[in-house]
């Protein structure tokens, strides 16, 4: 399951395309995207004309990657535009929203922090700085990721998170670190019973600022995986 900050602050996923270069210390991936109407996510309810036009980048150095053991730094950036334009003579409301449920949940189970979908947003913009490494077994990794919100008859918003995790393989096996994608992969089992991996992860997600009050969360995941 992904982090409370990754879900909440993530762009809403479209119709678009994307360019990738990669070599074997770095990787950068470029992509444009809009989102279909009537779109409805944890992070999005299209409305009312307010569909986006999405860009991405991201970008990361990877200056040890070899025999199991990398090391990754990375960043990357979204700007979003939103449709400020009213409607029937009303402010076009119905729009993104940054929201997450916990990291672990049942299939009903609701938003615990949600700023909801009338922010009134112009265009925003996000950042996110991310450090991660790999020596066999153990992976570590930690991110800060922040938004900023421009609004429309409304005072601009500032809504931030960070995770920090690390897991370790029990049976000795290492994840495939992809630097195509700067991603840590899957564990392939040495044993005919399978790999055993323990992993924990800390995170915190705020979206209280101004008047938005959408709540602050913080998460501890623990998990035993079964390869």
């Amino acid at each position: 399951e992904r982090s409370l900050p990754v879900i909440a602050l993530r762009p809403c996923m479209g119709i678009g395309g994307r360019i990738t270069n990669w070599g074997e210390h770095y990787g950068l991936t470029v992509a444009s995207a809009t989102v279909p109407h009537n779109q409805n996510r944890d992070t999005a309810v299209i409305k009312h004309g307010s569909d986006r036009f999405t860009n991405t980048v991201r970008g990361y150095v990877v200056p040890i990657n070899h025999d199991n053991k990398v090391l990754q730094f990375g960043i990357s950036g979204v700007y979003a535009d939103n449709n400020p334009d009213y409607r029937n003579g009303l402010p076009n409301e119905d729009g993104r929203r940054f929201a997450t449920r916990p990291e672990v949940k049942a299939r009903n189970t609701p938003n615990m922090v949600d700023s909801g979908n009338r922010l009134r947003i112009k265009y925003y913009t996000e950042s996110a700085f991310e450090l991660s490494g790999q020596n066999g077994p153990l992976v570590m990794g930690i991110e800060y990721l922040q938004a900023s919100i421009h609004r429309d008859f409304a005072p601009n918003l500032f809504f931030d998170g960070w995770h920090a995790q690390v897991s370790y393989v029990l049976t000795g096996e290492s994840r495939i670190y992809k630097v195509k994608t700067g991603t840590y992969g899957q564990i392939i089992p040495k044993c005919p019973y399978g790999a055993f991996e323990v992993a924990a992860r800390y995170s915190m997600v705020n979206l209280n600022d101004e008047d938005i009050h959408g709540g602050k969360e913080n998460n501890v995941t623990l998990a035993l995986n079964w390869i």
